[in-house]
């Protein structure tokens, strides 16, 4: 017998036959198998230990079986509002994210990549603190943070860009 997947070639070590309406189904993958291998190669700085729960360089997805494109979530609430001030905003916009992760049967835990938005300077270690607040996790997205001139209206603070993934493993 083979240690690959045999729908997608991936290596496992726990698998098994099962039948399932008459057919013969191997892939059997742990749920708690990581979805993404973090890259920090001895070349590149290392990640201070403050940021490795909300940063890494880069993330490798092995076999992806879903991804999820989001738009960049503003601090609208469900109404139309606009919340007010950074904090707000910045909140909202999170929240809208999990919104969209969770109608894509996805969580936090697939999030690859974000790109955070920001229109002050100011702003950026309140970003940093809420993002360590609700965002944090053993396995950190690729992260960009940019202060921009402007965003789509004149009263968001903050966007927030998000890329999600599944994996077949």
């Amino acid at each position: 017998m083979s240690n690959k997947c045999a729908l997608c070639l991936h290596p496992i070590s726990d698998w098994s036959f099962n039948t399932f309406s008459g057919q013969t189904v191997i892939h059997l993958h742990s749920s708690g198998e990581k979805q993404l291998r973090r890259l920090a190669p001895e070349t590149v700085s290392r990640v201070p230990p403050r940021y490795e729960g909300v940063f890494a360089h880069g993330n490798l997805v092995e076999n992806p079986e879903r991804i999820l494109f989001l738009a960049g979530q503003i601090g609208v609430a469900p109404d139309g509002s606009t919340c007010q001030g950074f904090d707000a905003q910045a909140r909202q916009a999170m929240s809208n994210v999990e919104a969209l992760l969770a109608d894509a049967d996805m969580t936090r835990a697939n999030i690859a990549r974000v790109v955070y938005y920001v229109t002050d300077p100011a702003h950026l270690k309140p970003l940093s603190d809420l993002r360590q607040e609700r965002w944090s996790s053993d396995q950190a997205p690729a992260v960009t943070t940019l202060v921009v001139a402007a965003l789509a209206a004149p009263d968001l603070l903050v966007e927030i860009e998000v890329t999600a993934c599944q994996t077949s493993c």
